[in-house]
């Protein structure tokens, strides 16, 4: 028997100790950082957990048994139409038979995490040899597909960022990627997460490997699985009831949530869900955005390669991303490379409630259903522009609302970019037309904007044509006779002849409202006192009204309202100082769009003075200027229809920076504050680290914890291949004042 005395004078209990600080060391390793809280959860906490889990299952947060099942067995049809197109592609390649080829399917995203919900979709990945390619993927195997009686609505999307074949299959969605390794064959044990396998692929096979990779990897950087996923449930649900779940328009993807999610399970490994979900929004409402959030050191791969890679001191558009989340595997990429100012601030405020309604839940003074109550968005803004795409036929509007919901995104870009705009809030539902409308084949999407004078005049025709622009250079050759886009502005009242009325019954308790709605996301306090009249004829605040035209019409067609079609394509690309975008006094018309009221020979151009002395002083009126000397590219991010969105971030970081003593006069400047640390983590004999007993108050404690997890964060990222610039971009805490107009 092995000898059990403590040696070098040791006691059983110091022996105890330094077993549990092996543990605690152990629990350490997860994550960036030391957690923040070691402590177990109490009676009532695991009681509120309960709650919670009731209620994600109220909201079909779950599966039943019978559903999942049933997408076992849709899973195992699609393993077995990939073994056939297999065998097919060696017979036609001449490879010798054998069962060693045989290409292997995985799934990632929602399911392999374990949360997929009621009606969600499967995310796949099938990986194949190095003598099968991707125009085999989309061709010979699309064939296979389309003689399967159970897939339905089938379609490819080839010169997608990342390459796709979308289908349902016996009614459950599926996405399905392709990666081919430079390989032989695939074997059963084949691991992603191994480096090695990138040797030799190209970029898209890189990205379509990349969602099992990260997916892998976040379940092997947590410590309490079962946590983690019903917390993830939890976050999911409030997202999407808060409008707030959407990668492709600015939000957050359902990847993103989830490495925040993991990084909570990290600085609170023993917490139960209950708690969980007031931390997250606790430590993100604090956050110190754009501080990266990472759940590991950023990778360092030795591997030759033109591997594409989140780091900022050599990529100039990293340095503008505002809410960067870094994936933690090679190579590391921002998810949210697509939010924008008026989505983060968005996010933001979301945060800030959730932290104040989860607080009063463990403070037993409120419930979880009203945490997942869903956004009323028809309700908060009188002011509104739809975008409207329309098909003649099912099948082509499956792509042309696909590729149009991809670009809106750009079009809120060049919204809050404008001067006068506060804020552009999309929607992230789309919307069908009403039931009476002659449309069949017809997508709506909503975008609420709030204004930062109290009386404005704005011209809309750049930033329409812009996203006209930019649905044309997408789509090329593609737009068919039948599919149509239109942008329209709306006032509130209006809602009602483009809505279907159950929308307007269960979400705008407002619509008909007289009186003026308040427009600030965070602050109810501001009241109009005024209502807004109707604007006159000769100005119908139409952003745009023209249909993008067929693919055979010439450009010139492309027109805004009041404006010609000649003055329109004249100002297409011109600069934005000599269009109308002025503000203007409070006994002028609400919008104005195109050059019709202007004295001849005269050009409008962006005026800031308010009293016309040349200081902007916020006294007097704003009137309009005409000249031709002023000059807002830059803060626009330029006029040439490229769609560069690094030149259009650094424009609004501009904006954002106006007035401070740091500005951003080029991409390469946008960080230009190093931020240094010489935090040390605390030792686990701190007491915050062992005894927190109030996981349910926010304690100075707390605060001093996040600023110190913040600090530390970027030391040990700085301690990677790259040291971390950061220039905090702040957001205008101010109310959003109502927007009076008036005639």
């Amino acid at each position: 028997m092995p000898d059990l005395t403590p040696s070098n004078g040791n006691s059983p209990t110091n022996a105890n100790n330094n077993s549990q600080l092996s543990d605690l060391n152990k629990i350490k390793t997860y994550g960036l950082t030391g957690p923040i809280s070691l402590a177990y959860p109490r009676p009532e906490e695991l009681k509120l957990t309960e709650q919670l889990d009731m209620v994600l299952h109220n909201n079909d947060m779950y599966e039943t048994h019978e559903e999942m099942t049933k997408r076992m067995d849709v899973l195992r049809k699609v393993v077995q139409l990939v073994d056939i197109w297999v065998k097919e592609m060696a017979v036609a390649k001449n490879i010798p038979e054998t069962s060693n080829i045989g290409a292997k399917v995985y799934t990632f995203g929602s399911y392999r995490l374990g949360i997929n919900a009621k009606g969600a979709d499967i995310d796949t990945l099938c990986v194949v040899p190095r003598h099968i390619d991707r125009n085999d993927f989309f061709g010979s195997f699309m064939d296979i597909l389309r003689r399967e009686p159970g897939i339905k609505d089938m379609r490819s999307i080839m010169d997608a960022f990342v390459p796709v074949i979308k289908m349902t299959f016996d009614g459950i969605e599926i996405d399905m990627l392709f990666a081919r390794l430079a390989l032989t064959e695939v074997e059963d044990t084949q691991d992603l997460r191994d480096d090695n396998i990138l040797k030799n692929l190209d970029q898209k096979c890189v990205r379509s490997l990349n969602g099992c990779r990260v997916t892998d990897e976040i379940l092997h950087l947590v410590s309490n699985i079962e946590s983690f996923r019903m917390t993830l449930r939890a976050i999911k649900l409030w997202a999407k009831r808060r409008g707030v779940y959407s990668n492709v328009l600015g939000f957050l993807g359902g990847v993103s949530w989830a490495m925040l999610v993991a990084r909570i399970c990290q600085l609170y490994p023993n917490a139960t869900p209950s708690v969980l979900v007031q931390k997250f929004f606790f430590v993100f409402s604090k956050w110190k955005w754009p501080q990266p959030v990472l759940l590991q050191q950023l990778s360092v791969c030795k591997m030759t390669g033109t591997f594409s890679f989140w780091d900022p001191r050599k990529n100039p558009s990293d340095r503008c991303h505002l809410m960067p989340i870094i994936t933690p595997c090679f190579p590391n990429q921002n998810s949210t490379y697509n939010v924008t100012a008026s989505t983060r601030a968005i996010m933001m405020d979301e945060f800030e409630r959730g932290l104040a309604i989860s607080t009063e839940i463990l403070n037993k003074k409120d419930d979880w259903e009203n945490l997942f109550k869903p956004y009323d968005f028809f309700h908060k803004y009188r002011h509104f522009i739809v975008v409207r795409a329309s098909s003649s036929t099912a099948a082509s509007h499956l792509e042309w609302y696909g590729l149009i919901e991809s670009k809106l995104r750009l079009m809120v870009q060049k919204l809050e970019a404008n001067p006068v705009i506060k804020l552009a809030h999309i929607n992230t539902k789309a919307y069908p037309p009403r039931s009476d409308s002659t449309e069949q084949h017809c997508t709506q999407w909503f975008i609420g904007l709030t204004f930062s004078q109290a009386s404005v005049k704005i011209d809309l025709t750049y930033e329409t044509l812009y996203f006209h622009d930019q649905i044309r250079l997408a789509v090329g050759p593609k737009l068919k006779e039948g599919m149509n886009m239109d942008v329209k502005y709306l006032r509130k009242k209006e809602l009602i002849n483009y809505l279907p009325d159950n929308v307007l019954h269960t979400e705008s308790r407002g619509i008909k409202r007289k009186h003026t709605d308040e427009m600030n996301l965070s602050d109810s306090s501001s009241q109009s006192t005024s209502t807004t009249p109707r604007p006159s004829p000769k100005h119908n605040i139409s952003a745009s009204e023209s249909r993008l035209p067929p693919s055979n019409n010439n450009n010139n067609n492309l027109s805004a309202s009041i404006i010609s079609p000649q003055v329109a394509n004249e100002q297409r690309y011109m600069p934005e100082s000599k269009k109308m975008r002025c503000m203007t006094s409070s006994k002028s018309d609400s919008f104005l769009l195109g050059t019709d009221s202007l004295p001849a020979g005269k050009t409008p151009q962006l005026f800031n003075n308010t009293n016309g002395d040349g200081n902007s002083d916020g006294s007097g009126s704003r009137n309009v200027c005409y000249g031709s000397h002023a000059d807002d590219d830059d803060l626009l991010g330029g006029v040439n229809g490229s769609g560069d969105d690094t030149h259009a971030r650094v424009g609004l970081l501009q904006k954002m920076n106006a007035g401070s003593t740091s500005s951003c006069e080029n991409s390469n400047d946008c960080y230009d504050t190093i931020v240094k640390s010489t935090a040390t983590t605390p030792s686990h004999g701190d007491n915050h680290f062992n005894n927190d007993n109030n996981n349910n108050n926010l304690s100075s404690m707390d605060i001093r914890a996040i600023d110190s997890l913040v600090s530390r964060h970027n030391m040990h990222a700085g301690q990677s291949h790259l040291q971390q610039t950061t220039h905090s971009v702040p957001i205008n805490k101010k109310p959003i004042q109502i927007v009076k107009l008036s005639r």
